[in-house]
């Protein structure tokens, strides 16, 4: 069962992670709540009803007003993946992984609302 779930600005990394962890999906994989194209504000309630945690690098979903309204209002667990600049898939890739162990924790720590515990 999915317990984290990659932005579709990010499909790659996600489809990556997929192939070697049995808890990661992405917007259109076989059995993830959310369809490619969905809109952030709609993705934002389904991963919030549904205990998924979002790994993503839209600084729009925590900095726009409407977007991180919806963040906030649905219990979205999220991971931003920032930097100074655009990283390539493989660069995502392994800052993902370095820090998956504390991701780990603070999703152990942080159940969150729709969480499974």
């Amino acid at each position: 069962m999915a317990r984290f779930i990659f932005d579709e600005n990010s499909l790659a990394v996600g489809r990556a992670f997929e192939c070697v962890r049995d808890d990661v999906t992405y917007p259109g994989a076989l059995g993830s709540p959310v369809k490619p194209g969905t809109k952030d504000t709609t993705m934002l309630a389904i991963i919030g009803g549904s205990g998924l945690v979002l790994l993503t690098r839209d600084k729009r979903i925590r900095l726009a007003p409407v977007e991180r309204t919806k963040l906030l209002d649905h219990g979205v667990r999220a991971c931003f993946l920032t930097s100074g600049g655009n990283l390539r898939r493989f660069d995502q890739l392994r800052v993902w992984a370095r820090h998956w162990d504390a991701i780990e924790r603070l999703v152990a720590d942080e159940p969150g609302r729709g969480s499974r515990r």
